[in-house]
């Protein structure tokens, strides 16, 4: 048994900017006279539109056109806003749509044709079930167009599914598959090119200064001395840090060896070369003994002489 990739077929095919609402249903009166419990419900609402994209975008174009015209046609003329909530290619505003934004009609969103698609394809980031959506209908209609070089041998669709499965398949899965081991062996061992600690790193870039040093983690390297080359001054250098905490570090694609810079001791402080302090009690001047001597109140005369006579 082995494992390969099962033969995709091409066809023609076509995409649009798809209109979804959850937990919307539309409908129009049974009859001319019967009350309409859509209008009743519409009647003085506001619905949002959600545009997955950035505005000014084709996107936001499409929405502005669908708000300015929808209230005419939707029971009850409900007024219509549009807001943008860009991110992860519309699948932000899906999540928006299907977690927080109102259930009872009043939410329209605008989002990628590919969005609805991934949580079938593992996303984890997709948390909704597409099912669940309500698909109103396409703000336009684009037409994808597979060309091929005229030396090829493939001119039609035809030629091109037949050259997917008996040329392009076969050697796929001849070169790549593996063949199981067990019911639980899934899995392909990498290839030499594959060198998974690096693919693991956590990955930063830096600048090679003139000394061919860079900074990391509040530490200084410096590139071996061998490995210093004509015009790396001031290029960008890949470094990473791998999960058994190796540093490393690549440059133009190719590793380069490192030596951690040592710890610089920190400058002595340059004494001022001047005149010569005196060590005598008065400190070359400065002595600071009789400042405010005058200012003070001395005692009375009569004062003085008991207090003279007395140490006698």
């Amino acid at each position: 048994m082995m494992v390969g990739l099962r033969p995709t077929r091409f066809a023609p095919s076509w995409s649009s900017t798809s209109l979804l609402a959850c937990g919307l249903a539309l409908g129009v009166p049974s009859s001319a006279g019967a009350q309409d419990p859509i209008a009743e419900f519409y009647k003085g609402k506001q619905v949002t539109i959600t545009v997955g994209f950035g505005s000014g975008g084709s996107a936001s174009l499409y929405a502005q056109a669908v708000a300015r015209h929808m209230g005419r046609y939707l029971p009850g003329n409900p007024n219509f806003i549009v807001q943008h909530m860009p991110g992860a290619g519309g699948l932000v505003a899906a999540n928006h749509s299907a977690n927080s934004a109102a259930r009872d009609g009043t939410a329209f969103t605008i989002t990628d044709r590919a969005v609805p698609l991934e949580p079938l394809l593992g996303n984890p980031n997709a948390k909704f079930d597409a099912r669940r959506f309500g698909w109103i209908g396409n703000a336009n209609v684009e037409y994808t167009t597979c060309i091929a070089w005229h030396t090829a041998k493939v001119k039609t669709l035809q030629e091109a599914n037949q050259f997917l499965e008996e040329e392009y398949w076969p050697e796929w899965n001849e070169r790549f598959a593996r063949p199981l081991q067990g019911v639980t062996d899934m899995h392909r061992a990498l290839t030499p090119q594959i060198d998974l600690a690096s693919a693991l790193s956590h990955v930063e870039q830096r600048v090679i200064s003139n000394d061919y040093t860079f900074s990391f983690a509040g530490r200084r390297y410096q590139l071996a001395r061998q490995q210093v080359r004509v015009g790396m001054r001031g290029k960008s250098l890949r470094i990473e840090l791998h999960l058994s905490g190796t540093l490393r570090a690549r440059f133009e694609g190719q590793y380069v060896e490192l030596n951690e810079c040592g710890i610089k001791a920190p400058a002595a402080a340059v004494k001022t070369v001047g005149k010569a302090v005196r060590k005598d009690h008065n400190r070359g001047g400065k002595s600071d003994w009789m400042e405010g001597f005058f200012e003070r109140p001395g005692p009375e005369l009569w004062q003085a002489v008991r207090t003279a006579n007395e140490r006698n």
